[in-house]
């Protein structure tokens, strides 16, 4: 699975992902209006994402859209679901805000009312049962201690590359286990296997789970001190 904000996603990208086993790629389209995307995405391009779609579509990529509800944004939310619907794609994603990374700075400002959630949850029932067969709208309302209280006992078997190589142990935590600009993919799964067994992994999913604060630091991303 391929995710991206569609920033340099075009079709020369698209052409070389349709020569693996993709499922899928996925684009964040976080308003339907460049000034509302830009808003929540500082400097992107709504232009580029919709490309992005046009070119992973084009070359036979199975679409994604994720949709991240803000207070910025949500009212959009349907023309989001039809402009997913419009460029091809086969599911759209969304639930909760995510109380992760730079999201956590400004909380109190982003986070939906719980009045805008149920009429958000409410308008995808309506769009589902409206484009039952054609998109598939999924609302999951997870949240980061609840799986990260879940990963303790069954982590998932899911390796998260970021951009440049690094493999992360858990979207929510700092800590990287494996570099594949350097590590083989099997070295990796064992580093990231281990990584789940060591006492600082553990002890900060223990502190994240107990202290929401600590989820700012999931992006200021660093080697566990046991990673090659």
């Amino acid at each position: 699975k391929i995710e991206t904000n569609g920033q340099r996603f075009d079709g020369a990208v698209a052409e070389r992902l349709a020569r693996f086993p993709i499922r899928p790629v996925q684009v964040s389209l976080d308003g339907d209006t460049q000034a509302t995307y830009e808003r929540q995405r500082p400097g992107a391009s709504l232009a580029k994402a919709h490309a992005a779609c046009r070119a992973a579509r084009d070359a036979g990529l199975p679409l994604e859209i994720t949709f991240a509800p803000t207070r910025i944004n949500i009212d959009e939310a349907p023309l989001v679901v039809e402009r997913a619907r419009e460029l091809g794609a086969f599911r759209l994603n969304s639930g909760r805000l995510m109380h992760m990374g730079t999201a956590v700075r400004t909380w109190s400002r982003l986070e939906p009312t719980e009045i805008q959630y149920e009429a958000f949850r409410d308008m995808l029932q309506r769009k589902a049962a409206l484009h039952q067969g054609t998109l598939e709208l999924c609302y999951v309302p997870f949240d980061i201690e609840e799986g990260l209280r879940a990963s303790l006992t069954t982590p998932p078997a899911t390796l998260l590359v970021l951009p440049n190589g690094w493999v992360k142990v858990a979207a929510a935590l700092p800590h990287v286990c494996a570099d594949l600009r350097k590590d083989s993919l099997a070295h990796a799964w064992e580093a990231y296997r281990s990584a789940w067994r060591n006492d600082t992994v553990l002890a900060a999913v223990r502190d994240a789970i107990g202290d929401r604060s600590r989820h700012a630091q999931a992006n200021t991303w660093r080697l566990l001190s046991t990673a090659v």
